[in-house]
């Protein structure tokens, strides 16, 4: 099981994450959030590779499965999570919880 790449970033007020996880569809990833956690996770199927016979090979397939932990801060709305899969690139996407405006109101005396 390996630790693919991933970029975090924060803009206008949601938490991105961007995992890098090539050669999987979309039923190969599981995405999990409880506990504060975040947990992302890639299984496939591998070839069989010893039956090869390279003439060059550059990758392999010890990428096959994956699995990433990630802590998460306090005031997301995780319930307002999105995952997108588009080119190699898992795209988690938690905003923070907005706060509700105090009300406030003159008070008259009586």
């Amino acid at each position: 099981v390996s630790s693919n790449k991933t970029n975090i970033y924060l803009e206008n007020g949601t938490l991105f994450f961007e995992v890098f996880a090539p050669g999987f569809s979309k039923s190969d990833i599981k995405i999990d959030v409880g506990n504060n956690t975040l947990s992302v996770t890639g299984k496939k199927d591998v070839v069989d590779e010893k039956s090869r016979k390279f003439v060059m090979r550059e990758f392999s397939n010890s990428f096959a499965n994956f699995h990433r932990n990630f802590s998460l801060p306090e005031g997301l709305n995780v319930e307002a999570a999105d995952a997108s899969y588009n080119c190699g690139i898992l795209t988690i996407s938690i905003p923070y919880a907005t706060k509700e405006k105090e009300l406030t109101r003159n008070i008259s005396i009586n």
